[in-house]
């Protein structure tokens, strides 16, 4: 698996390119994976935007709320 680093990389770009369902699933592989509270809120951020994008809005949501407030 490539670090997170990495992945949010080539997530950047897939949702650059409108690519939202191919970066859930990106997204999806880092979840099992052990990652800190910053690396959390920016997948649970990437995977709220990418569900959004593709009018998933119950997801969308779900994710959103599990972003940390500061």
């Amino acid at each position: 698996m490539a670090p997170f680093h990495a992945d949010i990389k080539f997530v950047n770009y897939l949702i650059g390119s409108k690519e939202y369902k191919d970066a859930i699933v990106v997204l999806t592989k880092q979840q099992g994976v052990r990652l800190s509270q910053l690396q959390k809120d920016t997948l649970n951020y990437y995977l709220g935007w990418s569900h959004y994008s593709i009018k998933s809005l119950d997801s969308s949501s779900a994710y959103f709320n599990k972003v940390q407030n500061g």
